[in-house]
């Protein structure tokens, strides 16, 4: 069995953070250290009261600062991975994308489909305040990620899927199948749109959405495509384009499951 190496480095690093209090606060404690440093020149010693009391300050300062820098060194690196992550899936999209583009000679436009993932709000105090919905309700809002849309207008959006159905996210949430739409402005009436919704989509025409299931037939993710113009799909080749990204989205959250959080 492949154990991992130790990083005798990172340990003795940690040991020194977490001994760090505990030497700094016995050196506040008594006045030999501060007399050894003095009598060999390091400091000049006023008041030997005062250098214990710096000491003892130290103790809770300096591993809170140490904490602090590694947290934020930390927080740099989850920021780059998060970022490779978002490329890496807009790298696949526009190969799939083509793909589907070249095999079905579909209008150059399908090339430049904004990918959208939708994902369920289950805060009940944000639900409540931020989109004024009940506590039976389900809400389905925008996981923003970068690369994958060109238009920002639309990370605020959010469509209810239950009790009342929203949008093509709610039709696609509740039938459980994906579903498409060539030009979504002419049937604007039936999705039960808000005002607010109806004027940030109002710049969208074709809309497709497919459900993410998870093993228990649950819809846990939507993820949509849309594009400010019509585009017709053969209904001949429907079914194959359907599946095609039906697996690209299942393959997605299969391997990359923390694409469900909020965060991350």
């Amino acid at each position: 069995m492949n154990s991992k190496k130790l990083d005798w480095k990172e340990i003795i690093f940690g040991l020194g953070v977490t001994s760090l209090p505990a030497i700094l606060t016995l050196i506040g404690s008594s006045d030999k250290f501060v007399k050894y440093l003095s009598s060999n020149g390091y400091i000049k010693v006023a008041n030997e009261g005062n250098w214990m009391l710096i000491f003892s300050a130290l103790s809770v300062s300096v591993p809170t600062w140490v904490l602090y820098f590694l947290y934020e060194a930390k927080k740099k690196h989850v920021i780059n991975v998060v970022s490779q992550r978002d490329f890496l899936i807009s790298q696949q999209k526009d190969s799939y994308l083509s793909v589907i583009t070249e095999n079905f000679s579909l209008s150059k436009d399908f090339l430049e489909l904004n990918m959208r993932v939708w994902i369920e709000e289950k805060n009940y105090i944000i639900k409540k305040i931020k989109y004024g919905k009940g506590f039976n309700s389900k809400v389905f809002h925008v996981k923003h990620l970068k690369n994958l849309s060109k238009e920002g207008n639309k990370n605020n959006l959010y469509f209810e899927v239950h009790p009342h159905i929203q949008g093509l996210v709610g039709i696609c949430y509740n039938n459980k199948k994906t579903t498409h739409v060539e030009d979504v402005s002419k049937v604007y009436d039936k999705h039960n749109l808000t005002a607010y919704q109806a004027k940030v989509t109002s710049d969208t025409k074709f809309v497709m959405c497919i459900a993410v299931l998870n093993q228990k037939d649950q819809v846990v993710a939507i993820v949509s495509f849309d594009h400010p113009k019509g585009i017709k799909i053969p209904t001949q080749h429907k079914d194959e384009i359907y599946g095609i990204l039906e697996l690209f989205c299942t393959t997605i959250f299969e391997n990359i499951p923390e694409l469900l959080n909020k965060k991350g």
